[in-house]
């Protein structure tokens, strides 16, 4: 019986940068609370842009956000995981020497960036809605960093080569999309924040189910044992990626027995997609039919 549901956002239900997820998501996510089921939702963005995403139903589920730094439910956090100061530093240093990039310093009070780009900024508040405070040195920020961020205008999985070099033995490191490079201390991910909810609510793999569609979401999909992975074939072919080539390299990882790759017309179909599993195959392995 499926107790812990866990979905990705960007990518899976909704486009990239939106927040405009189908309303009848979130009719079903009531339902499922109504019958006992705990809703998480588990994404790279700060956990001011997923609470108000999912507005309406913000105080029926948990949130993870930034991929697991940060484990919450509305008006509390749970669980804060933050980055020691010394690695962030190097890091921010590190990262400056490129010019093309471009960081986003994630905390608990919310998000900063010392970036001059005002269309990036723009895009991650009107788009993301996120709580972005624009400052002169990162390095002066006080508070602890959660998630350290790299921006980059595409193709940035081959551009920060070098930095996963230097860093990926200290940090856990993980591409979200083509734009993205997140972060965060080391052994913190979306996976290990879907165990601590299980182990929390004293809930099994074997009774969750998750969703998911980017690298970032590997460990989610592994700590559940009903996992769907949604790949945009539009996403693919931007990315002039073989999509034999992507599905190999998403087998190889063993997310679970029962894990299912689905592919999509496009990322916001994927809202609909989510919807029709829960509702028309739930008599599979929910304890009831959400229609009921």
């Amino acid at each position: 019986m499926i107790k812990l549901i866990v979905t990705d956002v960007d990518g899976t239900l909704v486009e990239d940068g939106f927040t405009n997820v189908d309303p009848r998501l979130f009719d079903t996510i009531l339902k499922l609370r109504e019958k006992g089921i705990q809703f998480a939702v588990a994404s790279g963005r700060p956990w001011a842009s997923v609470e108000r995403t999912f507005d309406p139903v913000k105080k029926k589920v948990f949130y993870i956000s930034n991929n697991g730094s940060y484990i919450g439910c509305y008006g509390r956090s749970l669980y804060v995981y933050a980055m020691d100061r010394e690695i962030v530093k190097r890091l921010i240093h590190a990262v400056r020497k490129n010019p093309e990039f471009s960081m986003v310093y994630a905390a608990e009070d919310g998000d900063y960036t010392e970036s001059k780009d005002d269309a990036l900024c723009n895009w991650l508040v009107e788009s993301y809605k996120f709580n972005l405070h624009r400052v002169d040195d990162l390095l002066t920020v006080p508070v602890p960093c959660t998630k350290l961020s790299i921006y980059r205008a595409g193709g940035v999985e081959e551009a920060v080569k070098p930095l996963v070099e230097e860093f990926k033995d200290i940090l856990q490191i993980s591409c979200a999309g083509d734009v993205w490079l997140d972060c965060m201390a080391k052994n913190v991910n979306k996976g290990h924040a879907v165990k601590v909810i299980q182990d929390s609510l004293g809930i099994k793999p074997e009774e969750t189910m998750a969703f998911g569609d980017q690298l970032n979401d590997i460990e989610m999909l592994q700590q559940a044992y009903y996992s769907f992975s949604f790949f945009a074939l539009v996403y693919l072919r931007t990315r002039r990626m073989n999509i034999s080539v992507v599905m190999v390299r998403l087998l190889c990882f063993s997310i679970s027995e029962r894990s299912c790759l689905i592919f999509s017309v496009s990322s916001f179909c994927s809202s609909s997609y989510l919807r029709d599993i829960l509702e028309k195959r739930s008599s599979e392995i929910l304890p009831e039919t959400l229609s009921s």
